[in-house]
């Protein structure tokens, strides 16, 4: 009994660093590079948050006016400077983005780099299917199978949306990318769930 309880206890800590993984923060700089990691900080100069792809991670400090915007592992999205864009009324319009190369190409490319709100689905697969992995295929497939919603997509600029093949490309890059992280929880779940299985067998011999 204290090697099942033993084993019991590993699994457990392992279930909550899996769920935990899921939960992060996503840096948006100006430059357009994304960096994942927990926000601890938010200071009216400067960021401070830890990368959450590196165990022991070390503080990082980013300047608040390199940032576009935060977007918190909850969804909730923080446009740190859009005050200081209201504040000079005076200031001469910003010219309009202009799409370079192949729009449906460019939607792939963007989607990959933008498009990272599909957490609630992958995360809800994956509880799910910790419970039990052959309940955890139906939401795994409708997750898989519908689109994303319009709300989380994310794409950089809204204009480019409206160029059928920009868009199209997009859609179904960011559709394949929550499709994958979908099947991916559930083949983690189902992992845990087979490990599970085997250590009780081992421990009941």
């Amino acid at each position: 009994m204290p090697n099942m309880h033993k084993h019991l206890f590993t699994t457990l800590l392992l279930l909550c660093s899996i769920v935990n993984s899921q939960a992060q923060d996503l840096i948006v700089k100006k430059s357009g590079k994304t960096i994942e990691g927990k926000i601890l900080k938010v200071t009216p100069t400067e960021v401070k948050y830890k990368r959450t792809d590196i165990p022991n991670s070390y503080l990082h400090i980013v300047f608040r006016t390199q940032i576009e915007y935060i977007q918190y592992e909850n969804g909730t999205i923080d446009s740190l400077n859009q005050k200081d864009s209201t504040t000079n009324m005076a200031q001469a319009p910003v010219a309009p983005k202009m799409m370079v190369g192949d729009p449906y190409i460019l939607g792939k490319a963007d989607a990959r780099q933008y498009y990272h709100r599909y957490t609630g689905a992958g995360t809800g697969t994956l509880i799910v299917s910790l419970i039990s992995p052959l309940v955890g295929l139906l939401p795994a497939t409708i997750c898989s199978i519908s689109d994303p919603d319009d709300t989380h997509l994310g794409y950089p600029t809204p204009e480019f949306m409206n160029n059928k093949d920009y868009a199209k490309g997009y859609m179904r890059q960011a559709k394949r990318i929550k499709s994958g992280k979908v099947w991916m929880n559930w083949a983690i779940a189902f992992g845990v769930n087979v490990l599970l299985v085997a250590m009780l067998s081992t421990s009941s011999k």
